[in-house]
């Protein structure tokens, strides 16, 4: 997969997530965030699954702003120790 094999990159379990950072109204709404990209997601797998032709271009644009999406998964990543933070930058 994408990534694989890069030094920076980690595997999840051995992250260290800072519990108060990750409390945060800031990292909170980031990951709300990210479940509603998520949710539409898997909407929008339903409706290909349903119709391999359906058009599922207005509802990216819509439900995933790619700007706002960077921003949410920036933000989670504030709570995650340096080490961390490198492999998901990748």
């Amino acid at each position: 997969s994408f990534g694989a094999g890069s030094p920076e990159v980690l595997a999840p379990k051995p992250a260290i997530i800072d519990e108060d950072i990750l409390k945060t109204e800031s990292v909170q709404k980031c990951i709300s965030g990210i479940r509603s990209y998520l949710s539409a997601v898997k909407s929008m797998s339903a409706t290909v699954a349903a119709d391999s032709q359906a058009d599922i271009g207005p509802s990216i644009r819509k439900e995933l702003d790619f700007v706002q999406v960077r921003a949410d998964f920036n933000g989670v990543t504030e709570a995650f120790d340096e080490d961390t933070q490198r492999g998901t930058d990748r």
